[in-house]
């Protein structure tokens, strides 16, 4: 959990407090997993605030990483040359597809797609151990719920927050 603070002149107020959640993107929804978010929004107490925000980065170092390293480990034998080098080709040209179309006729650029959910909750007394308490027990509800839909990935630090919105 982290708090929200609101800065005036040379004063600092806490106004609210939450967590952020980071989810697998989802391509589309059936009627039960839209009854299941919908849970989360009811879950939440009035005046709560939920953002999700999804993110298309060009990014894909990660991916392109882990599938060198997996040629990459075959071995300096002939058959393991011949693999790292197509994956060489590969990677180079799937880095090219983060800024141009690979293909004519196929305007699709490639990405990694993250979604973070983030939730603050107003009119939390930081100095009320019962109401914090409230609040880490929502916040585990809604992690529950979103691995009963298998959307749940991690949950951020507030610095991690920061730091993701900074590279944006």
């Amino acid at each position: 959990l982290f708090y929200l603070d609101e800065v005036t002149s040379d004063q600092s107020k806490p106004t609210g407090i939450g967590f952020t959640i980071e989810c697998q993107p989802m391509t589309g929804a059936s009627d039960e997993d839209m009854t299941r978010l919908l849970t989360l929004f009811q879950m939440l107490p009035e005046h709560s605030a939920i953002q999700v925000l999804t993110y298309g980065s060009p990014n894909i170092d990660a991916f392109l990483n882990a599938h060198s390293a997996t040629q990459t480990a075959r071995g300096d034998t002939p058959m393991g040359q011949l693999f790292q080098a197509l994956a060489d080709k590969q990677v180079n040209f799937l880095q090219t597809a983060t800024t141009k179309t690979i293909h004519t006729g196929f305007p699709i650029r490639l990405r990694t797609y993250r979604v973070v959910m983030s939730v603050i909750l107003q009119n939390i007394d930081f100095g009320n151990a019962r109401q914090l308490d409230d609040v880490a027990t929502l916040k585990g509800a809604v992690i529950t719920s979103l691995k009963s839909s298998g959307l749940y990935q991690r949950t951020w630090t507030a610095d991690e927050l920061i730091d993701w919105v900074k590279d944006m």
